[in-house]
């Protein structure tokens, strides 16, 4: 973050403590980097810093050959797809935000 004049930082992200690290870590410099998400998996979290605290998402869909997109498919259905995954417990009005909040360890 202390070489944004060289670099643009972008975090591929769907973990909320993730994001919330970046944001704290960039301070008020939240012009000089940007989250971003897969298609159709990140969009609650990215909606919400993108409102809430005026940061940068880019969404992004995975191209290429058949062959090459049906076990990266796959493992993000997977990884997004769990009951205990925040994409799908944010999402979810039983779940309190205290919980989806909570440390993972």
């Amino acid at each position: 973050m202390q070489m944004t004049d060289r670099i643009y930082p972008q975090f591929a992200t769907h973990n909320e403590h993730t994001a919330g690290a970046v944001i704290h870590l960039a301070g008020k410099r939240r012009d000089e980097f940007e989250f971003q998400g897969l298609h159709g998996t990140e969009e609650a979290l990215h909606d919400v810093i993108m409102a809430e605290l005026d940061v940068r998402c880019r969404i992004y869909a995975r191209v290429g050959a058949h062959r090459d997109f049906l076990a990266y498919l796959v493992r993000r259905l997977l990884e997004n797809g769990a009951n205990s995954s925040f994409v799908h417990q944010i999402v979810d009005d039983d779940v309190a935000p205290e919980a989806i909040a909570r440390d993972p360890f």
